[in-house]
């Protein structure tokens, strides 16, 4: 996380706590976006995920905040 926001806001210093919290704000969000584009995949009865799929299911998860 640190490296990513060096890339994007080089002037912006993260301390260890900010990063973890950061990390951990994103790593749910994609378990929920992972969670809910199963839960599509499977009400479809397909055994792919789409784009399609994966944008909804992106598109729910940030709707629902």
């Amino acid at each position: 996380m640190r490296k990513f926001m060096k890339r994007v806001c080089p002037k912006v210093d993260l301390s260890d706590d900010a990063v973890e919290l950061l990390n951990a704000l994103l790593m749910e969000k994609f378990q929920s976006i992972a969670e809910k584009a199963v839960t599509m995949v499977k009400s479809a009865n397909n055994e792919n995920l789409t784009c399609d799929d994966f944008k909804k299911a992106v598109q729910t998860v940030f709707k629902n905040d």
